[in-house]
């Protein structure tokens, strides 16, 4: 399929904004969709991290020891995909 790209086409206003507005949607459904997805899935992961570790901590107990958790090495690099974490 090989077309002349130096045509012109003449087209009414209606079908101007129609065309517009389909590249806009094919926009916002690749790109913003794309990005809203992945903060959503980095949120959803940090919230079941959080979750899990809460859940060791209930059932172990903390005996006053300071140990470096898997949340202090977990959120920098959540951070780091984007700064999606509030």
């Amino acid at each position: 399929m090989k077309n002349d790209i130096n045509v012109i086409v003449d087209v009414e206003p209606n079908e101007v904004e129609l065309l517009i507005g389909l590249i806009e949607t094919l926009l916002k459904d690749w790109y913003v969709a794309c990005e809203e997805k992945l903060v959503l899935k980095v949120k959803l992961s940090w919230i079941q991290i959080r979750k899990q570790l809460e859940n060791r901590k209930l059932r172990k107990g903390n005996n006053g020891k300071q140990s470096r958790t898997t949340e202090s090495r977990v959120k920098p690099l959540l951070l780091t995909a984007g700064g999606v974490l509030n």
